[in-house]
């Protein structure tokens, strides 16, 4: 039997949430609740005024990741999108776009110093992958490879 007495909600006086609908009683509802939980575990929750607040903060702005060389990556389930600025058409031209199944490179043939390697999320499949530039912008999308090969390794006991 699973210890619900180990909780430490009284289980006879909470049986519904003592609040009426409303943005600060809800939110100060949880606040108790977590307040109470967290205390019930041996940690300190009541140091933070805002508990939910301050774990919001931690939380990154947007799903992508994006970097200040013009490059944003972002991530699904079945594939990884890149968005890379392009300064003129014309760049293009000189720009060559391979990839291994873990990174992506762009290479500039006139200036090879101008190479990014970008690491990618998750493994992707060799070919199935495109490119479309639209609006100043290049966009390459990549499957992910869902078939990973696993090997099982015996374990001697010595």
């Amino acid at each position: 039997m699973f210890p619900w007495n180990s909780f430490p909600f009284n289980l006879k006086q909470d049986k519904a949430p003592p609040f009426e609908i409303g943005k600060t009683n809800v939110d100060d509802y949880v606040q108790k609740v977590l307040s109470q939980a967290f205390s019930a575990f041996g940690q300190d929750a009541t140091n933070s005024n805002d508990l939910l607040g301050s774990l919001l903060k931690q939380m990154p702005a947007s799903s992508g990741s994006s970097s200040p060389n013009g490059v944003e990556l972002f991530e699904s389930f079945q594939f990884i999108f890149i968005h890379i600025s392009v300064p003129d058409e014309k760049s293009l031209d000189r720009w060559k776009v391979y990839h291994t199944t873990n990174q992506l490179i762009i290479e500039d043939l006139e200036v090879p110093q101008n190479t990014k390697t970008i690491t990618l999320p998750a493994l992707v499949n060799k070919k199935k992958t495109t490119a479309v530039y639209k609006n100043g912008i290049l966009e390459i999308i990549l499957q992910k490879k869902t078939d990973m090969q696993y090997t099982e390794v015996g374990v001697s006991k010595e």
